[in-house]
């Protein structure tokens, strides 16, 4: 009796722990997993990308009035990530063996008087995307969290695509003298 009640308990905990498991990493879009945050309400997107060996960071802002503003806000509306069960682990640091067409990039999506949960109000960078050579990072309201989805790779090459249509000079431009 006592072999079948630490069976039926061990069972339940190792059923319990699934089933946590499966609640933490269930996919979730940005605006259920960030439901204060309304992408529709974003007025800037900006941040850097590089590519290739050796590449420097090159900035990019994406206003409202740039034709691939909506479309930006779509792709980062439309997935469902995944919350990796690595979060559960103590973070250390990423590195990369660069190859042929790797790239990187992180996107800043700017708000203005988003209320939050807590009933403070925020205005900023309220939401960071990262993309660290193929590892995704989102950031919020104090979270970081790594996930992914099923898609992912041509995603990223996607809002690669269009945030490259955008670099900014990091230098003002030249004075004419004048």
């Amino acid at each position: 009796m006592k072999k079948k009640t630490k069976c039926l308990a061990a069972a339940a905990i190792l059923a319990g722990g699934l089933l946590a498991a499966a609640i933490y990493t269930r996919p979730r879009t940005i605006a259920q997993r960030y439901p204060f945050l309304d992408l529709d309400q974003c007025i800037q997107i900006h941040g850097y990308y590089s590519e290739g060996i050796q590449a420097e960071d090159t900035r990019f802002l994406i206003t409202p009035e740039d034709p691939h503003f909506k479309e930006a806000l779509r792709l980062f509306g439309s997935p469902a990530f995944r919350t990796k069960l690595g979060n559960l682990l103590p973070r250390g640091t990423k590195t990369h063996r660069y190859s042929e067409g790797d790239f990187q990039w992180i996107v800043l999506f700017r708000f203005e008087s988003v209320l939050f949960p807590s009933k403070d109000t925020g205005t900023g960078d309220l939401l960071h995307v990262n993309n660290f050579y193929g590892d995704l990072t989102l950031y919020s309201d104090g979270e970081t969290v790594q996930c992914g989805f099923s898609g992912q790779e041509p995603w990223t090459r996607d809002v690669m695509d269009i945030i490259t249509l955008y670099p900014v000079s990091e230098q003002p431009p030249a004075s004419s003298g004048i």
